[in-house]
């Protein structure tokens, strides 16, 4: 029964995503004008991002009463919760930072950039946590790592929903291979990071849809405001990649530091 919910998720968050998700995607794409800034950015891809958490939602009502409420309330930020996700977001600001930098965009550019555009700024950071961030969380890191850490170790569980997380970024597996390496390298990295934060929140994900919002918004940000200026994007792809290397590398010194807990299983911190 477990395994057959685990499948059934999968599927029905593939096919949310793909089948139903892209064909809306290219139709308010091509009903939206070009000038619709955030709007034609986010709304298209609303299906496609919230496909996880419909399928969680879809498994949980499916698994047991009270199943959706459960899942919902791992969204309800507890204890220290706050604290840690403030921590977690001027982490990722700091690396997002270093990567930028490494990569050739300065510190005063950015912030002559932000200055400039401090609504779209906020606008994309609360679009990314209340549409990317909790629609792919509640499902990676609400619904199947808890379910798989259940029946297997840490590590384990942690693995398999990164490689599903990976595979559900289909298109972007499509590039040249050191791109593709560099990018699945870094889902697994920020996979090990994000599931770090679900077990020791026993299952809460407040502090990690904090923490995904944080890792995409810079990016979303400066690629939206680069393109508008018509300024190349090289560099800001070459931040993102760099990006991935920190968050691989990150990843692995959290595994290693922490092997036997890692090697261990439940949910529990």
């Amino acid at each position: 029964m477990a395994a057959a919910s685990i499948t059934r998720f999968i599927l029905i968050a593939f096919a949310i995503s793909y089948l139903a998700g892209v064909p809306l995607m290219m139709f308010v794409t091509g009903a939206l004008p070009p000038d619709a800034g955030l709007l034609r950015l986010y709304l298209p891809r609303t299906l496609i991002v919230c496909g996880p958490a419909i399928a969680a939602l879809i498994v949980a009502a499916r698994q047991r009463p009270g199943g959706v409420s459960g899942l919902l309330r791992r969204l309800v930020p507890r204890h220290n919760d706050v604290v840690v996700a403030a921590g977690v977001a001027a982490t990722a600001e700091i690396a997002s930072a270093g990567a930028l930098l490494a990569a050739g965009i300065s510190i005063s550019e950015v912030r002559s950039v932000v200055i400039a555009h401090p609504w779209l700024l906020a606008g994309h950071f609360a679009l990314q946590l209340s549409l990317v961030s909790i629609g792919e969380e509640l499902g990676w890191r609400g619904w199947l790592v808890p379910e798989l850490a259940d029946r297997m170790s840490r590590l384990r569980a942690t693995a398999i929903t990164a490689a599903i997380w990976a595979l559900w970024h289909g298109p972007l597996l499509f590039g040249g291979l050191s791109s593709v390496v560099l990018f699945v390298l870094g889902v697994f990295g920020l996979s090990v990071l994000f599931a770090t934060l679900v077990f020791h929140a026993r299952g809460g994900i407040f502090a990690v849809v904090v923490a995904h919002a944080s890792v995409n918004t810079p990016f979303f940000f400066l690629e939206q405001v680069m393109r508008s200026a018509g300024t190349p994007d090289a560099r800001l792809l070459r931040a993102w990649a760099i990006f991935q290397a920190i968050s691989a590398t990150t990843g692995l010194i959290v595994l290693l530091v922490r092997w036997p807990w890692w090697r261990a299983r439940s949910v529990a911190g």
